[in-house]
């Protein structure tokens, strides 16, 4: 009978180092397969683009690319054809607001912008037919409004100069006629 306590007890150790183990964090090497019960929740698409840069080391210009996808996934389909507050547009070696914009720059801007409008999103002009240039980094509220003067308003109410806010529509197709909308 001694001998079957020590088999119990041998299992026993056996079966909680397992279980242990199958707990125990994994080395990195491979990462562990989420719980079904820790699933995103329904409207997990409205995610923030700015988070996608945490806990990364990108240079800026991959940080640029990055949150233009992420914004370009989320929202292209929902803004095209869209009037928005657009509150940036900027490129590397632009000299405008007393110096020379890097990309590194244009990351900052678009933090600091997004901490105080949490709705800005990244664009490239390149993506969108409504911009006359397709080399800007645009920063825009990714809110719709049903015409530019009620976008223009938010300018307005917000406090901006004519030189830091306009309404844009955009536009993936067609030509940039009539979708800039300037405060007075």
């Amino acid at each position: 009978m001694g001998g079957i306590a020590v088999i119990a007890f041998v299992l026993i150790v056996v079966l909680v180092s397992s279980i242990l183990s199958m707990n125990a964090p994994n080395d990195g090497s491979v990462d562990a397969a989420p719980d079904s019960s820790e699933a995103e929740p329904d409207g997990a698409d409205s995610v923030d683009p700015a988070d996608s840069l945490e806990g990364q080391d990108l240079s800026p210009e991959e940080k640029l690319e990055t949150l233009k996808d992420d914004t370009w996934d989320k929202y292209a389909d929902e803004l095209d054809g869209e009037w928005v507050v657009q509150l940036s547009a900027k490129k590397e070696g632009m000299e405008a607001d007393g110096f020379t914009w890097t990309n590194e720059d244009v990351v900052e801007h678009f933090e600091e912008l997004h901490d105080i409008y949490p709705d800005a999103v990244l664009l490239w002009s390149g993506d969108w037919s409504s911009y006359d240039n397709s080399d800007f980094w645009v920063i825009v509220r990714s809110v719709t409004y049903p015409d530019s003067d009620s976008a223009l308003n938010f300018c307005y109410d917000e406090g901006f100069g004519p030189d830091d806010c306009m309404a844009k529509r955009l536009f993936t197709t067609g030509a940039p006629d009539d979708t800039s909308e300037y405060m007075s």
